[in-house]
């Protein structure tokens, strides 16, 4: 099936899509019925894919093609297919968590920003496959099996939102949601090649999320455009009064300033945080990308920051570690043996609550560093991850020489944002060893719409 663009269907995204609904040239019936059937023919190696919510999608097609055909289109958004990560609640679809324990759980209501997708007009295909409880970032432990990455099957995706990532990858879908607490966006939007945004801290709504830690939580767009995933915010974004995390703020328009030149703005490099964390070669292509920002007008500074910052990272492990077993400590006494012996014994490491409670005087005053050294600059740019999407179930990498265990140069680039609760974007830079290496951008709070002005510039010299 080809659209007047030469472009199979699966190969467009958002903006492609909702263009031609706008002219009436392609249907969203024959859309969904073209994806759902990609997904059926092509799932199975990948993973990505745990529930298929073919009825619904088709119900929700044929009345966002009434509408079209009336041209009264709910938003760009109506009539777009998307996918939803397995730990947001849906009603019409099992939320399970990766878990055998919630196998039959059905919500009684849908998390709103899945609901804030639907109003919108987009059509849910399915729940995409997900670390248990999403508490890992290789994607390989669930009840369901590992995701593999469409790159290479004998990789990991990433985690925790790894089948979200994949499925926007293999062109499932032009669009999924997916959950950060320490990375879980930015790491499989980097190792699958698309990009993963992580919001600002209470900028969409966790109303009917699983919690991992909602000091640290948000949920975010994935897509394979820097667009497309502007876009997508757009719908999610806004306050929710049932959510005591979510912030009264101006939503913008976050596409507003892609196009704009990036003259005058300062682009910081925190070295000192990353350097000795990343595969070289790895560094040697961010900093490449970073040489046509200044092409382009901006400013490179080096941000240094202290050398005494690994309190701050035992500060965000304890918020987890106390969080995460506070939510699931009821299932770990009734189904022990249902978990995963990773993820268990991570939960029990335990954490007190006099370090809780420092942790998060600490999350305090990390905020307030971080926000001091980004004073003279308008983002940072970094690595996404210190190296490329290792094997599946390996834990143990080989980087410049040394062996580590995985999750170091995994997780140890994505830490920062989520502890100061910033925006993070992470976008393709290229390519090492035939896998998608990925860079990213961190703003400060409610910066979205610079951080996609950016990255959307990158995106269009580097591909």
């Amino acid at each position: 099936m080809h659209t007047n663009q030469g472009k199979d269907l699966e190969q467009l995204g958002i903006d492609e899509l909702s263009n031609l609904f706008d002219k009436k040239e392609l249907s969203p019936v024959e859309l969904t019925e073209h994806l759902l059937k990609f997904i059926d023919e092509h799932n199975q190696p990948i993973n990505a894919f745990v529930t298929m919510t073919p009825e619904l999608a088709m119900e929700q097609a044929k009345e966002a093609e009434k509408r079209m055909c009336i041209g009264q289109r709910k938003s760009f958004f109506d009539g777009i297919p998307f996918a939803v990560k397995d730990v947001l609640f849906t009603k019409d679809a099992p939320t399970t968590a990766g878990s055998d324990i919630y196998r039959d759980f059905r919500p009684a209501k849908n998390a709103l920003v899945v609901d804030r997708l639907f109003d919108a007009g987009g059509i849910m295909l399915g729940k995409t496959n997900t670390h248990q409880f999403a508490l890992f970032p290789t994607g390989d432990r669930s009840c369901f099996g590992p995701v593999h990455n469409p790159w290479n099957l004998s990789k990991m995706s990433g985690g925790s939102s790894s089948g979200s990532a994949a499925a926007v990858t293999a062109h499932f879908v032009p669009a999924a949601l997916g959950t950060d607490t320490g990375g879980s966006v930015r790491i499989p939007a980097s190792m699958c090649g698309i990009v993963g945004m992580r919001v600002t801290h209470g900028l969409v709504s966790l109303t009917g999320c699983f919690e991992v830690s909602n000091h640290l939580d948000s949920i975010g767009p994935m897509t394979r455009s820097v667009k497309d995933n502007a876009l997508m915010l757009n719908i999610m974004a806004g306050h929710d009064p049932r959510d005591p995390f979510s912030r009264k703020s101006p939503v913008a328009d976050f596409t507003r300033l892609i196009g704009a030149p990036l003259t005058g703005m300062t682009v910081g490099i925190p070295y000192s945080y990353f350097e000795s964390k990343v595969d070289n070669r790895i560094t040697s292509m961010v900093l490449d990308a970073v040489n046509l920002l200044e092409q382009a007008g901006m400013r490179i500074k080096e941000v240094k920051l202290p050398s005494d910052i690994k309190k701050y990272l035992v500060a965000q492990n304890n918020l987890i570690l106390y969080d995460i077993y506070k939510a699931r400590k009821v299932d770990i006494d009734n189904h022990r043996d249902l978990f995963d012996p990773e993820a268990l014994e991570f939960m029990e490491i335990g954490c007190s609550w006099a370090e809780y409670e420092n942790a998060l005087k600490l999350q305090k005053e990390f905020m307030a560093l971080i926000t001091e050294h980004q004073k003279d600059v308008d983002l940072m740019a970094l690595p996404t991850l210190g190296i490329v999407a290792p094997d599946i179930d390996s834990r143990k990498v080989l980087m410049n020489g040394k062996d580590y265990n995985t999750l170091i140069p995994i997780m140890s680039c994505c830490w920062l944002a989520s502890l100061a609760k910033l925006p993070a974007v992470s976008l393709p830079c290229g390519s090492l060893d035939e896998l998608p290496v990925g860079m990213q951008l961190v703003g400060r709070p409610w910066s979205e719409d610079l951080l996609y002005q950016v990255s959307s510039y990158l995106e269009s010299v580097l591909a």
